[in-house]
Parts: structure tokens; sequence; C-alpha cells
């Protein structure tokens, strides 16, 4: 990645520069201070070297966003995770349509608008369930979630999202949970393959490199609500508050 792309990356998470004549491709104390502002903020290493793992954070952030504002997009958009014209020009009718200041950036406002808009994943009725194939295994009974939103973020860069499959227990915890609460719910980490758990600074055996484990959040609920929940539920191994909305929990390890 250029050393201009890489500015790209930071001042359309809003973490760099005033406006696009700041990205002139000179890397100096400007970008190393973006760069240790944006790993502090995502929880890495904040040496303000912009190397593999913080280049790997911003396109896997770019590349979900830019899933959210593709439809809105006036031209057809590439959703590469590598930020630029394109992809401001999208974020700004995605901005104007919902009431944000349209402003290209996808900044800590956008961001948190982007990760509670009810309207990017609709809340199925209880008395229905998602459209989905019959597949004859677990999934047939599982009623809040489907397999392709516990395949790994790696974006297709290290895997084919499937390392590995999720095990039954853990999907049947999180319908429960979705269905005690009765509130959209999100699965920010679930399958990992090897490199992007290293990315995301999992332990070298983690259980989300084996479908033993969910990262997850049911909207508008904390998260001592839900690790109250969850720790309630049988099956459950482990189980912690990651911050004020997401919960971790695991099942007892399988074979290796």
């Amino acid at each position: 990645m250029t050393p201009k792309q890489k500015q790209w990356q930071l001042f359309y998470l809003g973490y760099y520069g005033e406006t696009t004549d700041d990205i002139d491709g000179l890397w100096g104390p400007q970008s190393e201070a973006a760069t240790k502002a944006f790993q502090s903020a995502v929880g890495i290493k904040d040496d303000g070297i912009f190397g593999d793992h913080t280049r790997d954070k911003t396109m896997e952030m770019i590349s979900a966003i830019q899933e959210i504002v593709a439809p809105y997009a006036k031209k057809p958009l590439v959703e590469d995770g590598l930020a630029g014209p394109a992809t401001m020009a999208a974020t700004v009718w995605y901005q104007k349509e919902t009431g944000l200041t349209p402003d290209g950036i996808a900044g800590d406002i956008t961001r948190r608008f982007i990760s509670t808009d009810e309207s990017i994943k609709p809340v199925q009725p209880e008395d229905s369930t998602p459209d989905k194939v019959t597949t004859g295994t677990f999934w047939d009974d599982i009623v809040y979630f489907t397999r392709e939103e516990c395949k790994c973020k790696c974006g297709g860069r290290y895997c084919n999202g499937y390392p590995a499959e999720m095990k039954e227990s853990v999907m049947r915890i999180a319908d429960a949970a979705r269905k005690h609460f009765n509130a959209p719910a999100d699965v920010i980490s679930a399958l990992r393959c090897q490199r992007h758990n290293a990315n995301e600074g999992g332990v070298a055996n983690s259980q989300h490199m084996y479908g033993e484990a969910m990262d997850i959040r049911i909207r508008g609920v904390s998260s001592e609500a839900l690790y109250r929940f969850i720790i309630s539920q049988p099956g459950v191994r482990y189980a912690y508050k990651i911050n004020d909305t997401n919960v971790h929990f695991d099942i007892p390890k399988g074979s290796r």
C-alpha cells in the first residue's frame, strides 16, 4: 500500500487531515500521529507504524462500510476496503439519506450510526424465520442467524471464510439470546482463520478458529445484561464483557 493510500485510509476513517488536499503521499509526523490515534482507537499496538496489522484493520473496517454505502452510490462501488473518491461520494449520499452531516468521512458518528441502523439488518418477526435453503443440518433450526454471518471477517484475503464450521451449541446460545431480548443482534466475530485471528490479537489456540466461540451484541442491550443471560445458558464454558455492548462466550473445547 502506497503512503498516499495509507493517508486515504486514515482520512476516510476520520483520523488524518482536514481536507483531501492533505492527502499528498508525503509520510511524516502528521501521518504517524494519525496512525497512532487510529491504532489506539481500535485497540491495537499504537506505535505509529502503518504496518500489515494496521493496513488489514483499516481495510476490514472500510470494506464493511462500503458494503453499507454501496447501494447509495451513483456509480458502481468496488467493495475492496480501499478508501478513495468513489467511496467518499457513496458515503455522502448515504449520509444525506440518513440525516447525517454529508462530509463523506466515515468518522465516529457515521460509524456508530451504521452499527445501530436497523434498516441494515431488518428484525425478523417472532413468528417468522429468515428465508433460507433447507440444509438437513442444525442450521435449519437456527432462527435468527445464518452461516454466512459467522464466516471469517478477513474478507477472503487469507481464507474462503470457513476455516471451520460453527458448533451447534454456540449458535443455539446466540439464538436464545436474540430471542430473549427480542432485538437485532450482530455477530462481531465468530470464525477466524489463523492469520486473521493473529491480526485481531487472539491467542494462538483461539476457539474462534474452531467455531467454538462468538463475540456478539444485542442492539440496545448492555453487555452486563447480555453477559448475565449468556452465562445462565447450559453449555457455556466461559464468557466476559468486551466493552459496554459486546460479549464474548465460548463452549468447552473439542478435540484438536
